[in-house]
């Protein structure tokens, strides 16, 4: 069974339903759900599951995709949403009670509010809940979250600077590991840009891990015997975009980087020919274009990953 993946933005639940027929969907499309009790707005997580016995949820019925104007009006909605967290930040407070408001969504039809919140231990808000209902005049939903999934839901800016990078790492083959990490010549000891806040690797790390398995295929491994010019060493350092790799000679000696073509080792795939491109920003007045200096020349202080232990996260 074809089984489509939606979370449902009121509540915060990632449910599945049947896949309907003849419906063309879109990664993080918006779409619109009939619990039975109110209509809510989901996002699409995947729409390609294929399930023989999956646990469907039946209080769901999906009924159709946001119009742009629609996307637009609920966008305006979440915008304007924090002016409600800090009123109900301080009623929280005139209840003495100990937790955090940090996000609150509405449903479809603007009928309920629903508020998310962090607190060290459980607490009994039945009060805070007939103040809110009082304030807001809306029937009123809280749920209580954990630190990490608060920090999935508020989403990071990373080194990518992509936000809610947790999302955005479910639609690649690989998960965030140090794998992913090790095949891009990322240092890892000591580098703590490749951590979220929750300590786990970011999801961004896996956007470029594809090409950089590529273009690593080329090289030699770190510590693998070469030879360059008659001089034998051994790889210390490998730049994988520039394909430039880094030697320790058997006198001891640590090289400049050298371009992988000049590189001699055991088990050397051929590199396809690079495609020149002219640009045609760079002219000179007289119409002619203006000759671009030579790959060899574009060689700058690029970071090497030097060999090292690496300990498992």
């Amino acid at each position: 069974m074809k089984v489509l993946e939606v979370t449902d933005l009121f509540k915060n639940k990632t449910i599945q339903i049947e896949l309907p027929k003849d419906v063309e969907f879109k990664t993080y499309q918006l779409v619109l759900l009939n619990t039975g009790k109110e209509r809510v707005v989901g996002k699409v997580i995947t729409f390609s599951l294929d399930k023989k016995n999956p646990i469907l949820d039946k209080d769901y019925k999906f009924e159709r995709a946001l119009t742009d104007e629609e996307i637009k009006t609920w966008k305006e909605k979440v915008d304007n949403s924090f002016e409600r967290v800090k009123v109900a930040r301080e009623l929280a407070e005139q209840n003495k009670l100990d937790i955090h408001f940090f996000q609150s969504r509405e449903d479809f039809d603007s009928q309920q509010y629903s508020f998310f919140f962090t607190s060290k231990d459980k607490v009994d808000f039945r009060e805070l809940l007939k103040d809110m209902a009082r304030t807001f005049k809306k029937r009123i939903y809280l749920q209580r979250v954990s630190a990490n999934d608060r920090l999935k839901m508020v989403g990071v800016y990373d080194i990518s600077g992509r936000y809610n990078v947790n999302d955005f790492a479910k639609f690649f083959p690989d998960r965030p590991t140090m794998n992913v990490v090790r095949d891009q010549g990322i240092m890892i000891r000591g580098n703590n840009r490749i951590f979220d806040f929750s300590g786990k690797i970011k999801g961004s790390m896996v956007y470029e891990v594809e090409h950089y398995r590529e273009m690593r295929r080329y090289l030699p491994h770190i510590k693998q015997k070469v030879k360059v010019n008659g001089r034998e060493g051994v790889v210390s350092g490998l730049d994988i975009l520039n394909q430039r790799v880094k030697i320790k000679f058997n006198d001891g000696v640590f090289s400049e980087p050298f371009h992988v073509d000049e590189v001699e080792f055991e088990g050397k795939i051929k590199r396809p020919p690079e495609k020149k491109e002219e640009n045609p920003a760079l002219q000179r007045s007289s119409g002619q274009a203006k000759k671009l200096p030579d790959s060899e020349e574009l060689l700058a202080d690029a970071e090497l990953t030097e060999s090292q232990p690496v300990k498992n996260h």
